[in-house]
């Protein structure tokens, strides 16, 4: 169930970079459900949704930056920053991924609170 008001202040708020945070999300969820998961045929599923996430991450900086909420994409501190903030909205827009908020707040914790 999608908080309606969350999700109108989301869209106004990030306009066309909402697509990428959302893709962010579903690749977080992906990433999340496929951890340790290899396919039939011994590929690793875990890895590859990681790579996807990866991406993900990367195409959402880059789409912040160019709606003006990130000045310089090469400042992890800053880049983090934004990001944690427009997850944040997200979460409340769209609380029925529990499993990606919690893969993003596992990588957010691992990567850029240890730095």
């Amino acid at each position: 169930m999608t908080d309606r008001t969350a999700e109108l202040v989301l869209k106004n708020v990030y306009g066309a970079s909402t697509k990428q945070l959302l893709d962010l999300v579903m690749a977080a969820e992906k990433a999340f459900d496929d951890f340790g998961k290899r396919s039939f045929f011994g590929k690793d599923k875990g890895k590859e949704a990681e790579g996807r996430f990866t991406e993900a991450l990367i195409h959402a900086i880059m789409a912040l930056e160019r709606a003006g909420k990130i000045r310089d994409s090469k400042n992890a501190e800053e880049s983090f920053t934004a990001l944690q903030s427009a997850m944040t909205l997200v979460r409340r827009a769209y609380p029925n991924w529990p499993r990606a908020h919690r893969y993003w707040d596992d990588f957010y914790a691992n990567t850029y609170e240890q730095q």
